[in-house]
């Protein structure tokens, strides 16, 4: 433990010498975050809605995905010319 506040201080001399180290440092990693957490709010309120009560007017605005493959259609040439 005497270490880790050694290391700290150490950090915090380091800090207080260079300014704009740490401003080039941590500037750049708030501006990161708060990206971050905007665009998974963004992503939540829009793409998650879906399951809330009231979200969408009519359910032909849904789409559904399925991990299954589909099958191949496979016609006859009889059918075809119907089709």
């Amino acid at each position: 433990m005497k270490g880790l506040g050694r290391e700290f201080r150490e950090a915090l001399r380091l800090f207080v010498r260079s300014p704009a180290f740490v401003a080039a440092v941590v500037l750049p990693m708030a501006l990161a975050l708060g990206a971050n957490t905007a665009l998974f709010t963004v992503i939540r309120g829009v793409a998650l809605a879906q399951g809330r009560p009231g979200s969408c007017s009519s359910s032909s605005n849904h789409a559904a995905y399925s991990s299954t493959p589909r099958r191949a259609c496979v016609q006859s040439k009889n059918s075809l010319g119907a089709w």
